[in-house]
Order: C-alpha cells, then sequence, then structure tokens
C-alpha cells in the first residue's frame, strides 16, 4: 500500500519515516497552507495581516516563493478595502441581536394577522381538530 497526500498530489511508500519527513517537508506546509488559505473568512484574513509589512517579493514582481508561509502581508490597499466590506457585511449577518429583532418582527407581524383574523373561531377549530388528530 502507498500513502497518498490530498495537498501535494504525491504518491509515497506508507512507511513511518517517509511518511513524517514528507509532513515536515516545507513544499507539504506551503501545499498545505494555501489549501487552507482558500477557506479564511475575511475577518480572520485582516487579523492575521494587520500587523504584517508589505512583502517586497510579492509587490515588485507579483509573486512571492513562500505564498501563504510569507511572514509578510500580500494584501493590496483594494484588496483590504474590499475584505473590510466583507467582513462588515458578514458581521452584520451574524449579529445575534439584529437576528433576535428580526424574529422577533416576525413573530409579530404573524401575530398581529392571526389577531386580525375575523374567523378566529375557525382558526380554533382547526388547533383542536390538529390536537385530536394527535
Amino acid at each position: 500500500k502507498r500513502y497518498y497526500c490530498d495537498y501535494c498530489d504525491k504518491h509515497l511508500a506508507n512507511n513511518a519515516s517517509q511518511h513524517k519527513s514528507h509532513l515536515c517537508s516545507a513544499g507539504h506546509a506551503k501545499l498545505k497552507a494555501n489549501h487552507h488559505a482558500k477557506f479564511r473568512q475575511p475577518d480572520e484574513i485582516l487579523l492575521t495581516d494587520s500587523g504584517k509589512k508589505p512583502c517586497r517579493n510579492f509587490f515588485n514582481t507579483g509573486q512571492c516563493q513562500f505564498g501563504q508561509l510569507c511572514k509578510f502581508s500580500h494584501l493590496t490597499d483594494a484588496e483590504h478595502c474590499k475584505l473590510v466590506d466583507q467582513a462588515a457585511k458578514l458581521k452584520a449577518q451574524q449579529d445575534p441581536v439584529q437576528l433576535l429583532c428580526q424574529a422577533q418582527a416576525a413573530f409579530d407581524k404573524w401575530r398581529n394577522k392571526l389577531q386580525s383574523s375575523s374567523n378566529t373561531d375557525f382558526v380554533a377549530s382547526g388547533a383542536n381538530e390538529a390536537a385530536n388528530a394527535k
């Protein structure tokens, strides 16, 4: 049997020493970091890149040999602004107070519609029939 590394797209002999040396290699670490970088949230990217200086190689040549493992930032000003906007939108969508207010408003709307219905006996008899069916 052979060991297959998804990150590196390589088949290796399935012995402990080769497996360990592959997992500790710089090439594997770089490819693994690049894979996981695809799934990072905007606020997470901003947090990790906030204290970094710009990467000279990346901004001069458009590429960096270290990739996601580089200790310098590869974000341009335009990308930084885009990430700030995305992070703000995600935070607004996930704000629990806002979600609670939306749920409360939907419930109030439903309750008011139910109370203003002129045929409340029909609604009550439907509820009784549903309870009796159980």
